[in-house]
């Protein structure tokens, strides 16, 4: 279990939704910390770049927002998670997978919805295409979860992966029949 601090220097790295604190001038400035995932991958790469690899690690901690979305309005949240570092193998991820439902049904949570949303799925497909219009069109047929729309726009070659990446979301006891 790895407990990162709350509040920390900035970095360019950060995202743009961290909450600044203010400091005198010309002291560093200093940031809530907006997602932990980031804190996880920099102690990983420094403190434990000697530790045998694949390094697993779970963490939690509160993390605010500058501002909160549509789908989590509020700005101050417990945040869980667990990460696999160093493993290459596709099954690290599964096994991520696996210890979030089984974590989430253990505490009481019923029909739980999985949904894959990492980029590197899509990161080589978009590399292929070449036009930024039609690129900026796939996207948007994407975030729509659109598939019928976008089978029509892109190359036939490319049906089945996207019909695969499209059918990674739903409960997750209809995915692995638990």
């Amino acid at each position: 279990m790895v407990k990162t601090p709350l509040i920390e220097f900035y970095d360019k790295s950060f995202g743009d939704n961290s909450f600044n604190i203010k400091v005198k001038k010309n002291e560093k400035r200093l940031i809530l910390r907006d997602d932990i995932t980031l804190q996880i991958a920099r102690l990983s790469f420094a403190r434990l770049s000697k530790k045998k690899r694949p390094l697993k690690l779970c963490y939690y901690g509160e993390v605010v927002r500058k501002q909160g979305s549509m789908l989590r309005p509020e700005r101050q949240f417990l945040q869980i998670g667990a990460e696999c570092i160093g493993e290459k193998n596709n099954l690290a991820d599964v096994e991520m997978m696996d210890l979030a439902y089984s974590s989430l049904k253990l505490v009481g949570i019923k029909n739980i919805f999985i949904e894959i949303s990492s980029r590197i799925f899509l990161d080589k497909f978009y590399s292929s295409i070449k036009n930024s219009q039609r690129l900026n069109d796939i996207k948007t047929l994407i975030k729509q979860k659109d598939l019928s729309g976008l089978l029509k726009l892109v190359e036939k070659k490319n049906h089945q992966y996207l019909r695969n990446i499209f059918s990674c979301t739903g409960l997750y006891k209809d995915k692995v029949g638990n």
